[in-house]
């Protein structure tokens, strides 16, 4: 409760910014607490942000070298599941990835040279101001001494300046932040009475380009917060009238519900998680949150939309499975590098067993097949797969010559096999 009465209001520069553009909008995602789509930008940026966290975080004086930097953003990239991830298919995930990876190979080549710790990075702040629980997530702030602290943004789209608002808003967050003098006072053992922006630093990830700017005046901050009040009372009243428009709409998550698109302006019932966010089938988009009550809506309907909830579910499941057997080929494929000996290891929850199994392979399969036509042998082969040939060149009665043409087709490769079974309960 807020010194004036009313109930603190949840408010952040993206939920600000949200509610301007559309207001239902707004309603839908913090008021019902629908949950949108993943977005695979959302998704890049995070783990381009998790390498650069794990970059700069510490107080050792070695820095990570460029391959753990790396290493670091394959880390978050395979911690989500493709249907999580937010791309539209496995290739433009794939894409993404490798742009990551050459994009933070790229940034540490041009800013090795001045690597120094951060004083904070991805730090989340959440305190009240004027009766808004105000939070903030700020990617890096350098202290400068003096009260003085240079706050880092990183950008990993398009190469677009800050609005005025964010920058007013980051600087209002860290000058009325009660935190940020303590965490100096507690970690540098310096006392300052109050904190000061020098400038923010808008770093454009993938040109590696920096934009200052400098600190904006108390009249320019005044202004923004006010009208930054005038926004939380709206909030507060209700007033969540749409805002369609082409840009607005087009890749709103919360349509079919809108009134301007037919919808009721009413969010479906279902069931609230602890943190008031709805619960729903993992992955399923908002078809699963799109049904309207009974009555609302004609049996065509209901058995439509219920159609393509059961085929939505069975994509999602498909490329979900797709996706684990990717990680589990890239996960063995760690394990073959470290030239364990056969044999059982045991995690705790799990046991895995380790083996050995041998294959042939062939870089002509044209070869092959001409080979055999030669000698009349493929009829004999049966089928065209290594197990077929193979048992053909175990035959007793093949030609010497073959067999050896044939073996110098082919070659052995020995592949580690991994198994994995979860242990039972301790008693």
């Amino acid at each position: 409760m807020a010194d004036n009465g009313k109930e603190l209001l949840d408010f952040s520069y993206s939920r600000m910014d949200m509610f301007r553009t559309c207001p239902m909008k707004y309603k839908f995602r913090y008021v019902d607490k629908m949950k949108e789509l993943p977005k695979g930008f959302f998704f890049f940026g995070s783990a381009i942000h998790s390498a650069l966290e794990f970059l700069y975080k510490g107080d050792s004086p070695v820095f990570p070298t460029v391959e753990q930097v790396c290493s670091a953003f394959m880390e978050f990239w395979l911690s989500r599941p493709l249907s999580q991830q937010g791309f539209r298919t496995a290739e433009e995930a794939d894409r993404k990835r490798d742009e990551g990876i050459a994009m933070l190979k790229e940034y540490y080549r041009v800013n090795k040279d001045s690597f120094k710790r951060a004083f904070l990075t991805e730090r989340m702040f959440r305190f009240e101001i004027d009766g808004l629980l105000v939070t903030a997530i700020s990617d890096r702030i350098d202290y400068q001494g003096d009260g003085k602290i240079l706050i880092t943004d990183y950008k990993t789209g398009r190469d677009i300046r800050r609005t005025p608002d964010q920058l007013y808003m980051y600087q209002k967050v860290a000058e009325c932040n009660p935190e940020l003098p303590e965490l100096i006072a507690e970690r540098l053992g310096v006392h300052v009475p109050e904190i000061k922006i020098s400038q923010m630093l808008y770093y454009h990830v993938p040109t590696n380009k920096k934009y200052y700017f400098d600190r904006a005046g108390d009249d320019q901050i005044k202004k923004f917060w006010d009208d930054a009040l005038a926004t939380a009372e709206e909030m507060r009243a209700g007033r969540f009238e749409p805002s369609p428009s082409e840009s607005n709409c087009r890749w709103c998550d919360f349509k079919a519900y809108c009134p301007v698109y037919g919808g009721s302006g009413k969010a479906p019932a279902q069931d609230t998680d602890s943190s008031g966010a709805a619960s729903g089938t993992e992955g399923t988009g908002p078809l699963f949150y799109g049904i309207r009550s009974a009555g609302e809506e004609t049996a065509a309907e209901r058995q439509n939309v219920s159609l393509l909830q059961l085929l939505n579910r069975c994509g999602d499941l498909e490329e979900r499975k797709n996706v684990i057997d990717r990680e589990l080929k890239i996960l063995c494929g760690r394990i073959a590098e470290l030239n364990l000996t056969a044999g059982e290891y045991n995690t705790g929850r799990y046991t895995a067993s380790l083996g050995m199994k041998s294959s042939w392979k062939t870089d002509s399969r044209d070869a092959v097949i001409s080979l055999l036509r030669e000698y009349n042998l493929y009829d004999r082969a049966c089928t065209l797969t290594m197990s077929g040939i193979v048992a053909l060149l175990n035959s007793s009665d093949i030609p010497v010559d073959f067999r050896e043409k044939m073996k110098k087709l082919l070659r052995r490769e020995e592949q580690t096999t991994v198994t994995v079974k979860k242990n039972p309960p301790p008693m």
